[in-house]
């Protein structure tokens, strides 16, 4: 297998010989990119086994499947079965293709798609390949080509990304195997000639570490720090001041630990705030008009952890239903990244009635970012569900449509974030407190402890014993031991 290392910024490629080097990539724009070559032709399909690791210093992976057999008329599936092994260090959320191949038809468009009903994918955790299923171990989001030709055999996928459920997801040493079809648009006037490639940008994605892990793992790097510190300097103390430095350190590592739990249950406390609202006053909508499915774009006004969502849902018949609901990032042109989904059992008061509102909680707790693009979608199964439409002429992008529509009612709600510049301070606080409890015992400007007491009845009991006495321990002594309760200075 010949490997090619694209160094886009650059514009140059680098040809090397590394087989048996793991492929890294992540969705990352713009980063280097590992270029493949594979043949194959129409009896046999195209065979790929790789191993890869996400990477963020790389950018998506591109496979160019070269056509070595004789032309391949267009419309006719080809097989593509890949192997993936997971030779990184993080368990794969996902895994997103899209066709990056571009032909003329009245204008540059994708010149081969998927079939969308190609699409199987299986799992190796340890035993051998098992098959998943779709709605139940995965989600599919993808891409309808909707281009010229549509009429005429042009009928498929141009993007598809596949979100594994937590129990399905791609651990270190798993192995992926994803089969589906590929095809040859029509209407460009020409076939898959021998010699031509496929080319086809992909990635896994994996979870990003949130605010709050980044600040567990600060406290984690700091308590051990400060308890060695103190064990350090405890040889030199008498056995009252290691008592009194135990009881120091154990404070600071409380606060710390307190700081900690605080911050992590945020979200848990914190009060939700409304961002991105299309219901009237009263959570009014439109009871004539409404879809049958459909994925519809937002913009959060705010960032924070998803909180819950509400719709306004019905349904044509007296039959429970099953739907789907998900919330999908827009990263980049054509490629999402599934969120959380949620299936509800529709049993609203069926038409003619209105409907009513229904609102689900998020247990993933997703960051939802102001100024990126997410859509909220729907399907069901038979006989379906209804989402009404918005009475208040708020409009916005349907997802398979470049026509502005009336979008459907719906809220989001979140739980902000603290800011990166709060978490901050309050670390550098934190870390005030333990160093002025440290020095507290120090003559100001000089370093060195002092002899202090305080009355415990009749009897003197010292803090430190030095030979040497300091004409300013007074002050030393006066900012230390009044901070512990009950502690009188003896001077």
């Amino acid at each position: 297998m010949r490997h090619i290392i694209l160094g886009l910024s650059l514009g140059l490629v680098a040809i090397t010989d590394v087989a048996d080097a793991a492929i890294t990539a992540s969705g990352n724009q713009g980063n280097p990119t590992t270029v493949t070559q594979h043949d194959g032709n129409m009896g046999n399909g195209f065979a790929i086994n790789e191993d890869v690791a996400f990477d963020t210093s790389g950018g998506p992976w591109v496979k160019q499947l070269v056509n070595a057999g004789g032309g391949i008329s267009s419309g006719v599936r080809v097989d593509i079965t890949e192997t993936f092994t997971n030779t990184g260090l993080n368990a794969w959320t996902g895994w997103h293709e899209q066709i990056i191949s571009v032909t003329d038809i009245s204008g540059p468009q994708p010149g081969f798609l998927f079939d969308e009903d190609s699409l199987v994918v299986s799992l190796d955790a340890g035993g051998g390949f098992q098959p998943l299923s779709a709605g139940v171990d995965y989600s599919v989001v993808a891409t309808d080509y909707t281009g010229p030709g549509m009429g005429v055999g042009n009928v498929g996928w141009q993007a598809v990304s596949i979100f594994f459920e937590p129990h399905s997801l791609v651990h270190a040493g798993d192995a992926l195997r994803i089969d589906k079809q590929i095809f040859e648009v029509f209407l460009d006037v020409n076939i898959w000639p021998t010699g031509e490639a496929a080319e086809i940008a992909q990635y896994p994605t994996v979870p990003e570490p949130s605010a709050w892990v980044l600040a567990a793992l600060g406290l984690a790097i700091v308590l051990p720090r400060a308890r060695r510190r103190s064990k350090g300097e405890a040889s030199m103390r008498t056995a009252r001041h290691m008592n009194h430095n135990r009881v120091r350190t154990a404070l600071s590592t409380w606060i710390l630990v307190l700081a900690a739990f605080a911050t992590l249950c945020w979200p848990a406390t914190a009060s939700a705030e409304i961002v991105f609202d299309t219901f009237g006053p009263g959570d009014s909508y439109d009871e004539d008009f409404k879809y049958s499915g459909g994925s519809f774009q937002f913009q959060p006004t705010e960032s924070g952890s998803l909180k819950s969502i509400a719709v306004a849902l019905g349904r044509p018949s007296t039959e429970t239903t099953q739907t789907n609901f998900g919330i999908v990032e827009e990263v980049d042109l054509n490629v999402f990244i599934l969120l959380e989904s949620w299936v509800i059992p529709n049993e609203t008061p069926p038409l003619p009635s209105p409907g009513a509102v229904v609102s689900f909680d998020s247990v993933v707790q997703p960051t939802l970012l102001v100024g990126h693009s997410y859509w909220l979608s729907m399907d069901s199964s038979f006989p379906g569900s209804l989402w009404f439409f918005n009475d208040q002429g708020i409009v916005g992008k349907r997802s398979g449509s470049d026509i502005i529509s009336t979008l459907p009612a719906f809220r989001v709600e979140v739980v902000p974030e603290p800011s990166a510049g709060s978490l901050l301070v309050v670390g550098v606080l934190l870390l005030a407190v333990v160093r002025a409890w440290r020095s507290s015992a120090e003559v100001p400007g000089s370093g060195r402890a002092v002899t202090c007491g305080y009355h415990q009845g009749n009897t003197t009991v010292w803090w430190k014993h030095l030979a040497e006495h300091k004409p300013d321990r007074r002050t030393a002594c006066s900012v230390f031991l009044p901070r512990l309760s009950g502690l009188n200075p003896f001077l």
